[in-house]
């Protein structure tokens, strides 16, 4: 009876990487470093069409009259709720609603006429 060798009598010592274990393992790297790399040029892709939009929206913006910029610079990138945009702009929360609402209908505008375009 042969101790330490396996059922068959296999040569291979305790530890032993088969060279078929070794392909396996350097095939599998292979694949994870090729995905790896796509999915990194998809994310630069999306980051930058992300920024072009965000170019674009910060355009249109600054297209708007300014109350209505400072409203939805407030309600959208500070977050803030209609009763602290009122109370900053020194504003009722009816006059805050008016001026979101017409900005919101010029942006849109802005976009459906790009889009039209193209």
């Amino acid at each position: 009876m042969a101790l330490g060798h396996g059922a068959g009598g296999s040569s291979h010592t305790e530890g032993h990487i088969s060279d078929k274990t070794l392909y396996i393992a350097l095939n599998y790297q292979s694949k994870v470093d090729k995905l790896n790399a796509d999915t990194k040029e998809e994310i630069v892709v999306h980051l930058v069409e992300l920024e072009q939009e965000q170019k674009r929206l910060d355009y249109y913006i600054s297209l708007l009259e300014s109350s209505q910029a400072e409203v939805i610079h407030l309600s959208y990138f500070e977050r803030l709720s209609q009763e602290k945009v009122a109370e900053s702009l020194d504003l009722s929360i009816r006059t805050v609603q008016t001026l979101k609402a017409k900005a919101l209908k010029t942006l849109t505008g802005m976009y459906q006429y790009v889009a039209k375009l193209n």
